[in-house]
C-alpha cells in the first residue's frame, strides 16, 4: 500500500478509537501514539501520450483488450469497471454508458458517460451476447475477481510489448524511455483527462 493509504487508514483507525474513549468504553487511545508515514514514497503516476495510446491499441491481443484501452483512454474506466462492464451498462442508441463503479458501489453512485465515437465503434465490432447481463468482454470479465485478477499484469505485457514495437511515426510517439516508465491502466484515466 502507498504511504497516503496507510496514513488514511491510520486516520480512520485513530478516530474510531478516540469516539470509544469518549464513550468511556476505553481509557487510553492505542493508535494516537502511532506516527504517520511519510508520504514521499507515493508514485507520480504518468500519462500515455495519444502516440502511446494508438501503440497500446496495436499491441492488443485482441478485441476485448482494444475495448478495454478504449474504455480507459476514452471514458475514463478503471481496469476492472472496463473488464467487467455488462451490455446491460451500453445504451448504442443514446451513445452512452451507465455504471456505479466498484470504488462508489457503496453509495450506489451511478455515472453517465458519453461514448466518443471510436469507442462506440469498437464495442459495435465485438460479439453481441444474447443477454443484456452478459460481459462485453467475456474472457477478461472472467477473470475479473475481488483481491487479484491478473489483469493489471496483463496490461503491464501489452505496454511492453507496444514499447518494443514503437516506430515512432510521429514526434508523441518518442517517449517510452524504459518501456513502461512506471505507467499501468490507472495512466490512462489521466490522458483521459488532460
Amino acid at each position: 500500500r502507498a504511504a497516503r493509504t496507510a496514513n488514511l487508514a491510520l486516520k480512520i483507525i485513530r478516530s474510531c478509537f478516540q469516539a470509544a474513549l469518549r464513550e468511556g468504553v476505553l481509557t487510553t487511545n492505542p493508535a494516537a501514539p502511532v506516527e504517520s508515514l511519510p508520504e514521499t514514497d507515493s508514485k507520480t503516476r504518468h500519462p500515455f501520450t495519444w502516440g502511446e495510446v494508438e501503440g497500446l491499441i496495436a499491441a492488443c491481443p485482441n478485441d476485448e483488450w482494444r475495448v478495454v484501452v478504449l474504455l480507459g483512454v476514452l471514458a475514463g474506466l478503471r481496469l476492472a469497471d472496463a473488464a467487467g462492464l455488462r451490455w446491460a451498462n451500453v445504451d448504442m442508441k443514446a451513445g452512452t454508458i451507465r455504471l456505479v463503479p466498484k470504488k462508489k458501489a457503496r453509495k450506489g453512485k451511478e455515472v453517465t458517460i458519453p461514448m466518443h465515437p471510436r469507442l462506440k465503434k469498437a464495442i459495435a465490432a465485438l460479439p453481441r451476447a444474447l443477454r443484456d447481463e452478459s460481459p462485453l468482454c467475456p474472457s477478461l470479465a472472467s477473470l475479473v475477481v475481488p483481491g487479484r485478477s491478473g489483469l493489471s499484469l496483463r496490461f503491464s505485457g501489452i505496454v511492453e510489448a507496444a514499447a518494443k514495437a514503437n516506430k515512432p511515426k510521429t514526434p508523441e510517439a518518442v517517449d517510452w524511455k524504459d518501456g513502461t516508465n512506471g505507467r499501468t491502466f490507472h495512466s490512462l484515466r489521466h490522458t483521459f483527462v488532460i
